[in-house]
């Protein structure tokens, strides 16, 4: 027995051994989801000089979502014409799709599998990223004999032979679907810009940004977010802590002024008092210590379901947006959390072309944790050190751009 795998390449391709195949065999069964004019262009003068020197074949192919072609149909049903060969159709079902890659060869006891990702299309053949396992064998062996018993039981068993009346059933189908098929493949607006996302201009950004000077940002962050930590367990560790307590440790966090704080997202320091006489984040303090023992213990549960959960408690404290949230979030874990406020925001949708909400408000849990596995992504990708390092990257790209505007 001999195995191979079987890949699309510069030096050899999926069309290469079917076309060996063919001319070595005596009979050939096909069943492919997608049968395209395309993947004839040299395949279909093997098979034609097959024909001409006795070789029978049998081809199956489907019809869900109208990919194969109408003329590639034809052109199976006008060459077998007059011979054993048949060109058939996988019978359609809405509940079930036909989606096989499957080619056998038999000549003599001598028989051959290829089967994988491969459809009857150019594409397939040739250019398209596919994988296949080929295996040549004796018709004796176990793996043949559940293979060919599966074509013909299942595959055969549930497609029916072309005729010019399903031809003409399948040709109305096609020519019904082809629009919206077409409609799908355009490529979107925002298409391009994601395609930009492909890390070019973030790498342009980080290029730019003065390695030194970054370290030196990253390392006064990393210290003031370990001094973050410290205020949020000396909260907890005491039961007993008082308002008036509570209002020079969270001072320390937001600053008592935009100069002089632990958190980098802008503006927290605006919710301490609350607005036109209203309750703030000061008046808060006992469900503020709670949203923060709440993402303690709950840390070994999904991203989802601690920002849900939290967000119920968040709502609960006057002048605290999700901002505040977050930087409690990435203040416990900057491995798994990502903060969360305009400035990100704006530039993951701005310059990374990244399709995101808009506003912190609606975001829910599940869209929060795709936010986080995002930018961990970007972590990586770009060899930065943990969210705390991303977040102080995007707001240099923001205020950067900012300037230029």
């Amino acid at each position: 027995m001999e195995l191979d795998f079987i890949v699309n390449t510069d030096e050899t391709n999926h069309e290469e051994l079917l076309v060996k195949q063919i001319k070595n065999a005596k009979e050939v069964c096909i069943a492919v989801a997608f049968l395209k004019y395309s993947g004839l262009t040299e395949i279909g003068k093997t098979i034609s000089n097959a024909l001409k020197k006795g070789t029978k074949f049998t081809v199956i192919a489907g019809q869900n979502f109208a990919l194969t072609e109408p003329k590639a149909l034809r052109f199976f049903f006008d060459l077998f014409k007059k011979t054993d060969s048949e060109i058939r159709l996988a019978n359609f079902d809405n509940s079930e799709t036909f989606h096989p890659k499957l080619y056998l060869f038999k000549n003599g006891n001598q028989v051959s599998i290829i089967t994988g990702s491969a459809n009857l299309t150019s594409g397939g053949l040739v250019s398209n990223y596919e994988t296949s396992m080929f295996c040549a064998c004796n018709e004796t062996d176990d793996i043949w004999k559940k293979t060919k018993s599966y074509y013909d039981v299942e595959l055969i068993g549930n497609s029916e032979k072309l005729t010019l009346l399903s031809l003409s059933r399948y040709e109305r189908y096609f020519t019904e679907f082809k629009p919206i098929i077409d409609k799908s493949r355009t490529k979107p607006k925002w298409f391009t810009k994601t395609e930009e996302f492909n890390y070019k201009l973030l790498l342009k950004h980080l290029n730019e940004y003065d390695k030194s000077r970054r370290e030196i940002q990253f390392k006064n962050q990393i210290t003031n977010y370990k001094n973050a930590l410290k205020v949020l367990n000396k909260m907890l560790s005491n039961n007993s802590l008082t308002k008036s307590e509570f209002k020079p440790l969270l001072d320390e966090l937001v600053g008592g002024n935009p100069d002089h704080k632990y958190w980098t997202s802008g503006g927290l320091h605006r919710g301490k008092n609350g607005r036109l006489g209203g309750k703030g984040v000061y008046d808060g303090w006992k469900d503020f210590i709670r949203l923060v023992k709440f993402v303690k213990e709950n840390q070994n549960k999904s991203i989802a379901e601690i920002f849900d959960g939290g967000k119920i408690i968040l709502s609960k404290i006057n002048g605290a947006g999700i901002n505040y949230f977050t930087e409690i979030l990435m203040t416990i874990d900057p491995n798994r959390f990502a903060n969360m406020n305009r400035n990100p925001l704006t530039v993951l949708r701005t310059d990374g072309g990244v399709k995101l909400k808009a506003t912190t408000t609606s975001y829910n849990g599940e869209d929060y944790e795709y936010y986080c596995e995002l930018v961990k992504e970007i972590v990586l990708k770009l060899e930065l050190k943990n969210m705390i390092e991303v977040d102080s990257f995007f707001n240099n790209i923001y205020w950067k751009n900012k300037d230029k505007k």
